[in-house]
């Protein structure tokens, strides 16, 4: 960054004045070296937008969708303001979104700011964030060298629109480079799954994310639309049936589980064809297909309300495809990069960077799941996979429950190396066991070792209070050590209680872990 660019951008970050705009109080020159000034801000303790939908995912409680609407307003009104002064943001995405006291929203990231009436551009006039940034960005030649234009912002309104109400980044499921093929080739997100854009609100997206400029609302017009017209809805969690939107179903399972086949094939929908996985509920001997029908209900009622980047997304059914009677089969994302397992064992020299990164992804999935009431009851390296973008997402939720639920018998996961001691002993699948099982996904992921490699009958260890591991692996520093160790914190069966920690808690750890990593450097941190 050049002395006049930081210049251009403090000059306008005094000019702007506004409720939701992040405000400047000064600079200093203390922190690194003094070379350039620091911008200094008012702290904001929720972080940005994007940490809030990955806690909150799409708010399926009517309080947080009445928090994110409010947040939405606050966002459209700081983008009011910008354009009646003639300033384009031109990075508006969610990680520019802070979030503070009381839930407000404040803009910030203006590094890429235009200021139209002085012509001045801080940054080169290239898009923000590709996920968010408007088509004439990266389709219309002759505007390279020309300066944005206002209806930009409106497009990356609509994006932040999407990932607000979906609980999903748009196009999560693509890489940047494909990102711009498909928008040369005038083709916006899918609508996502789960109910959580309902038709009102994804017909004004669908004008926010308009191909012609001129033929998007204004930003007065999206306030407006939050003020006056728009109300959310109840939630409805119907899986879309895209039976007829699939082709090139092989016969054969691509891959076999427990208790189900997984084929990819491809689907066609919105103009675009993605791969995806299509699991169908295999017949299980004597098992009754009543009771396998019980439990594949289970599934798509707790899978269908789930809305959050680190939860594979459920995007609808498919009818009498290769599945039990009654049991429609589920159709996802197909992950090139597959398993956890697979990904860890194709990236022998991976950073530890790049393991807490997964961690962390995991971490956060699992307290979405948590934060919605929701058990997994299965967490293994088989049950999380990595998306194309090199994210971790849970996935598998044949042996979740929702808390309220927990009545009755539940099968035991055939994956006894990775289920906490205390479901062998009849005790039902809670937050507690998922965290035990977190402890020795954490550390499988740091070591590269499997819990109880050495251990030749897991259930006999369990009996003699055996620790998934018990010696400190060469990879695994005395921090992350002693946080795996307090997952496997006995269960207390008198009373249903742990010591363990809860997922909020690892992802406080990992994000300070990743944070510290960055302070120090790369080479440092990989040395530690």
């Amino acid at each position: 960054m050049t002395p006049q660019r930081i210049l251009r951008e403090i000059n306008l970050r005094m000019k702007l004045d506004h409720t939701n705009i992040i405000r400047l109080l000064g600079t200093t020159r203390e922190f690194r070296g003094g070379s350039f000034p620091s911008f200094v801000f008012p702290w904001m303790p929720s972080g940005d937008l994007h940490c809030y939908i990955a806690y909150h995912g799409a708010g399926i409680e009517t309080s947080i969708k009445l928090s994110l609407v409010d947040q939405v307003r606050d966002i459209a009104s700081g983008v009011t303001y910008l354009h009646k002064l003639h300033v384009v943001h031109g990075n508006l995405e969610s990680k520019n979104v802070l979030i503070g006291p009381e839930n407000r929203a404040y803009l910030t990231g203006f590094s890429l700011s235009t200021d139209l009436d002085t012509s001045q551009i801080l940054g080169t006039p290239e898009p923000g964030g590709v996920r968010f940034a408007a088509p004439e960005c990266f389709v219309d030649e002759e505007r390279n060298n020309s300066l944005p234009i206002i209806n930009s912002d409106i497009y990356s309104m609509g994006c932040v629109l999407f990932h607000v109400f979906s609980g999903c980044l748009p196009w999560h499921d693509s890489k940047s480079s494909d990102i711009i093929n498909e928008l040369r080739q005038r083709r916006m997100p899918s609508r996502p799954g789960g109910g959580g854009i309902d038709d009102f609100l994804w017909n004004f997206i669908t004008r926010c994310c308009s191909f012609t400029p001129r033929d998007r609302p204004s930003a007065t017009q999206i306030l407006e639309f939050f003020e006056h017209q728009y109300k959310p809805s109840k939630i409805n969690i119907s899986p879309d049936n895209l039976t007829k939107m699939l082709c090139n179903i092989p016969p054969n399972p691509t891959v076999s589980g427990g208790f189900a086949d997984i084929r990819r094939c491809m689907l066609k929908r919105d103009g675009r064809t993605t791969q995806v996985a299509v699991k169908s509920i295999r017949p299980q001997g004597d098992v009754p297909a009543q009771k396998l029908c019980e439990g594949y209900l289970r599934e798509l009622k707790i899978w269908a309300r789930l809305m959050q980047e680190n939860i594979v997304p459920l995007l609808g059914v498919a009818r009498n495809l290769y599945s039990v009677s009654g049991c429609d089969a589920l159709v996802c994302p197909w992950m090139e990069n597959g398993t956890l397992a697979k990904y860890l064992s194709g990236h022998p020299t991976m950073e530890l960077r790049q393991k807490l990164k997964l961690l962390c992804d995991v971490a956060t999935g699992l307290r979405y799941l948590h934060s919605q009431h929701v058990v997994h009851g299965d967490l293994t390296n088989n049950n999380i996979l990595v998306d194309v973008n090199g994210r971790a997402v849970v996935a598998d939720f044949g042996l979740s429950f929702q808390i309220s639920e927990l009545t009755g018998s539940y099968p035991v996961t055939g994956a006894a190396q990775w289920m906490a001691p205390e479901l062998v002993q009849a005790f039902k699948p809670s937050i507690h066991s998922d965290m035990y099982s977190f402890g020795s996904i954490m550390n499988y992921v740091i070591s590269g070792e499997l819990p109880f490699a050495h251990e030749p009958a897991v259930f006999a260890a369990f009996h003699k209070g055996k620790a998934p591991y018990t010696i400190r692996g060469n990879d695994v520093s005395q921090e992350h050590w002693k946080f795996s160790q307090r997952c496997w914190e006995p269960f207390n069966s008198d009373d249903g209680t742990s010591s363990r920690p809860s997922a909020e808690e690892a992802c406080g750890f990992l994000r300070k872990e990743l944070e510290f990593m960055i302070a120090i450097g790369p080479h440092l941190s990989e040395s530690l």
